[in-house]
């Protein structure tokens, strides 16, 4: 960490969200290539991108403020422990934060998924979408098989229904509606099934690291 992002910035450390946001724009009026074509403008306005990027994300600045604690000497608590280092490994520095809870999490840990999430974070996230995986295919083949049922009725209700071709073989309307529903509920089935197996994969993942 060799330059100080609040001294960048031109803010106190203790500086709220709002005031890091009106010096960055009042920096970046000053410094700005289109305004200031000095050839050290670039460069200042990198610097003021690059402290902007990390200060005005919370997560961001907590881990970029418990890192420069320690650099400073200082000792941490236990929160800013937490928060930059990693959460699977506490003997490495958190480079991320779970995208969930704001854990934090070092390079192997925060290029398992995108975005960079813990593992008990994924599993829960996994979990709660077992349930849609099932109820939405499952709702959409119910109305499926209505349609379905319908057509089947009205085929014994209403005698000489035109004929249709389908796929090369000569069949009435409803008998027609009824094979593309039961193709449909197929289908439905199958997509449910290997959303569930994809989801699993990745519970499983996320258990394994964890």
């Amino acid at each position: 960490m060799t330059q100080d992002l609040y001294k960048i910035l031109q803010v106190d450390p203790d500086a709220d969200a709002e005031v890091i946001e009106a010096a960055y724009k009042r920096l970046a009026r000053r410094y700005h290539p289109d305004v200031n074509h000095a050839a050290w403008a670039e460069v200042r306005m990198k610097e003021l991108n690059t402290a902007y990027q990390t200060l005005r994300h919370p997560r961001r600045r907590a881990l970029y403020d418990g890192q420069r604690t320690e650099t400073n000497g200082a000792r941490p608590d236990d929160r800013q422990r937490e928060l930059y280092r990693c959460y699977r490994h506490p003997d490495r520095a958190a480079i991320e934060s779970c995208d969930g809870c704001g854990a934090g999490l070092c390079a192997p840990c925060a290029g398992r998924f995108q975005p960079p999430t813990c593992a008990p974070c994924v599993v829960r996230w996994a979990r709660g979408r077992q349930l849609g995986a099932v109820v939405t295919p499952m709702a959409a083949a119910l109305v499926t098989v209505v349609v379905g049922g319908v057509s089947v009725w009205a085929a014994g209700r209403v005698p000489d229904w035109p004929r249709i071709s389908l796929v090369g073989v000569a069949a009435d309307i409803p008998a027609s509606v009824a094979v593309l529903c039961s193709a449909a509920i197929a289908l439905l089935i199958a997509r449910a099934l290997w959303d569930l197996h994809r989801l699993r994969e990745v519970v499983r993942e996320a258990l394994a690291a964890s």
